[in-house]
């Protein structure tokens, strides 16, 4: 994934371990995206001036917080657009979509697809959609 199309990058993590990329995808109710374990194995999570993408020792933390086991089974909130929505996407092998959600209601029907997939989504500069 070619990070430098994300504008507005502030920092990016180094590349994470796969112990700690094991070990949050294990505290995860849903499987970790293969994309997005693939993207933490680059970058163990960044900072942009209009979004965030979690960090893998976040990840179980703030699925925890915003409840996704229980409001959006099989996703995994993977960051957030620093204005109450998360930005989610549904957990284990194969492509998924990366979608924003608000944090208030977390809800799959309520879901609004940004991208078919996180590099697609990276490749065509992070946009979000209001």
């Amino acid at each position: 994934m070619d990070l430098s199309r994300i504008p507005g990058l502030i920092s990016v993590n180094p590349p994470g371990s796969a112990a700690a990329i094991r070990a949050a995808a294990d505290r995860l109710a849903a499987a970790l995206p293969d994309e997005y374990a693939a993207f933490l194995a680059e970058a163990d999570g960044l900072l942009a001036n209009h979004f965030v993408l979690y960090s893998a020792a976040d990840l179980p933390e703030r699925n925890d917080t915003y409840e996704v086991a229980e409001y959006a089974p099989g996703y995994v909130t993977i960051g957030n657009d620093n204005g109450g929505r998360a930005i989610v996407m549904r957990g284990g092998p194969g492509p998924s979509p990366v979608c924003l959600v608000g944090h208030g209601t977390m809800q799959p029907a309520d879901m609004v697809a940004v991208s078919p997939s996180l590099a697609d989504w990276i490749a065509a500069g992070c946009p979000l959609r209001e």
